[in-house]
């Protein structure tokens, strides 16, 4: 089986199961990545939805990903080359619930049904996000009926999609519900408990009165679970009792511990303390989730607004300097960007990433001098880099420097045989250099593996 991987750079690629937890390069930018584990859940969250919902679904997918909540969603996580249904079901066994955009649409929908079908089969909870006032068809009854539903079809939709994360996150802290009789049982936030197959029954033949008490009922357990602590807290004076950590668990099956131990307990003061460094470390990951947010959402302004308010905080964060560099690559501020990628080469020399994003950089600016060097330097640290020839290959052209121009483009041919990109450059660089024959023998072989290929490269 493959494993799907997609680079912060946007590409998306496949490597073979038998390289799960290794390092594999990108293709495009070359980053080294750490290939998950074909069997671990690298998402949080299946949406699922009809296409003619499919801005709404973009919608919800945007606010989870700004609280951090990885989305699998299609067609954005599917890899190039890949069968649709094998895709969707690859990405679902990478999640630990599925989000239904339920809609008129949906109920009505095949595709959707077959996902949710799936997902149930699968143990997955399903958390159906309903934006259309309307009831679930028949067969997607059976599976949604016992689901905890969001109703999100009054307007305005931001104001539920700024409590869905709460709700969703509240699914996936959830344990997995042990195995049932229908296969469709899942677990639902209803009460912070799972929902079984006999309580699913139940509710799909229930009066719609009588869900209502069923939900007003869990909505009280619900609050009142959540008053008790906060009431002893308030008596009390001091935090509610937490579950002891597996050390703390076995110290006490030796014994208790001194009682001169309770003095060495957090006092007021540092619990405080403690506190305004978790809220002022929240407020980081914040800036930074919002600029990646707004980055997915291109609108480059906002993403460097947040990305700079991280940096400011964490004046090491190399990926927020990754980050508002792309950004500022996409505005066409290219100075700005290579500011950027230079501070994340100074705070990590050996960072190959740094020099392979300013290289890039600067092939825009047209600074093929310090292109080849950067590429150069990719290549000292990452022997195996493909695409760092593939770019210094370009920039030796820009350079006029042909003859070593071919020797990258070469290379790149010799590991990728079916580049048609770059049998196209080297028959350039070969007229360039009078080899008119190799020049018409590799435009003939671009040709045959992309007709398109000169008009796609005209367009740069």
């Amino acid at each position: 089986m493959a494993i799907a991987i997609e680079c912060r750079c946007g590409t998306r690629f496949q490597v073979e199961d038998k390289r799960q937890g290794s390092r594999v390069e990108c293709p495009t930018c070359g980053r080294l990545l750490t290939a998950p584990d074909a069997l671990r859940s690298d998402f949080d969250v299946f949406i699922s939805y009809s296409k003619r919902d499919r801005p709404v679904a973009d919608q919800v997918c945007a606010a989870l990903e700004a609280d951090n909540i990885r989305c699998w969603i299609a067609p954005r996580n599917i890899v190039a080359g890949m069968r649709w249904g094998e895709a969707i079901i690859a990405g679902m066994e990478r999640c630990r619930a599925m989000l239904l955009v339920f809609s008129s649409h949906a109920s009505e929908s095949d595709q959707v049904w077959r996902e949710v079908e799936r997902a149930a089969s699968k143990g997955l909870p399903i958390i159906p996000f309903r934006i259309d006032n309307v009831e679930p068809s028949k067969r997607l009854e059976l599976y949604i009926a016992g689901a905890h539903w969001q109703d999100a079809f009054e307007p305005p939709l931001s104001k539920h999609l700024r409590r869905l994360p709460r709700s969703v996150r509240a699914v996936l802290s959830l344990k997995p519900a042990a195995s049932t009789t229908s296969g469709a049982a899942a677990m639902h936030p209803s009460s912070d408990q799972p929902l079984h197959s006999t309580a699913t029954s139940a509710q799909a033949g229930a009066a719609p009165g009588s869900k209502a008490v069923i939900i007003a009922i869990c909505a009280a357990a619900a609050l009142l679970v959540c008053l008790v602590p906060l009431i002893l807290l308030i008596s009390n004076g001091t935090p509610a009792a937490v579950t002891p950590e597996p050390e703390a668990a076995a110290r006490g099956s030796e014994g208790a511990p001194p009682v001169s131990e309770a003095r060495d307990r957090p006092q007021p003061a540092q619990e405080n303390a403690r506190r305004t460094r978790d809220t002022a470390a929240a407020s980081r990951s914040q800036h930074y989730a919002r600029g990646l947010h707004y980055l997915s959402r291109r609108d480059y302004d906002q993403a460097i607004r947040y990305l700079s308010a991280d940096i400011q905080d964490n004046p090491r964060h190399m990926e927020a300097y990754a980050n508002r560099g792309l950004a500022y690559s996409r505005k066409g501020d290219y100075k700005s960007a290579i500011a950027d990628f230079t501070e994340m080469a100074r705070l990590d020399p050996t960072n190959a990433s740094a020099y392979s994003f300013r290289g890039q950089a600067c092939m825009h600016t047209k600074d093929y001098a310090q292109a080849v060097a950067d590429f150069t330097e990719v290549l000292r640290h990452k022997p195996d880099s493909t695409a760092a020839f593939a770019f210094r290959g370009q920039a030796n052209a820009g350079l006029g420097k042909h003859q070593q121009a071919v020797s990258d483009f070469t290379e790149v041919i010799r590991r990728n045989p079916r580049s048609a990109e770059t049998y196209y450059r080297r028959s350039l660089s070969y007229a360039h250099i009078g080899q008119a024959g190799l020049a018409k023998a590799d435009r003939d072989r671009a040709r045959s593996l992309d007709p398109n290929i000169e008009k796609k490269l005209t367009k740069e």
